[in-house]
């Protein structure tokens, strides 16, 4: 895997807590069910969701990629010596027996539930007196 494209299924909190309560009204179905998108995404994707959901609040462009790792606003580090050999680069959950249970999406991709996260942030710091621009001052 290159630099930054180790894979998660990123799951939003608010999908955690709905397919939590879909077992909580369904109290038929029962056993281990793997909660997630179904749908492995890059570390890169989540941080240049960041990226361009605060670029998005301040009113910038998005930025590519390419874009974001030459201006410096993403960069890597190497692996620590006590992972290598250890790293799962890559995780995915299977939803078959979630979907079969019942309990399906949609499930809010990475750039919704980042950008929703970006949002919410923004407006606590703007009524809070704080500062509400992902500007470096």
């Amino acid at each position: 895997y290159g630099a930054g494209e180790q894979r998660r299924d990123f799951i939003h909190v608010d999908d955690a807590v709905r397919a939590n309560l879909f077992f909580l009204q369904n109290a038929d179905k029962s056993g281990v069910f793997n909660v997630g998108t179904g749908r492995a995404r890059s570390f890169n994707d989540v941080a240049l969701a960041v990226i361009n959901a605060c670029r998005q609040v301040d009113g910038d462009a998005p930025l590519t990629l390419k874009e974001a790792q030459q201006d410096g606003r993403l960069g890597y580090f190497s692996m620590p010596d006590a992972l290598q050999g250890k790293y799962q680069s890559f995780t995915e959950a299977g939803t078959e027996k979630l979907v079969l249970a019942g309990c399906s999406g949609p499930w809010k991709d990475v750039e919704e539930g980042v950008g929703d996260y970006a949002a919410d942030l923004y407006a606590t710091l703007r009524r809070g007196g704080g500062q509400a621009s992902a500007r470096s001052e």
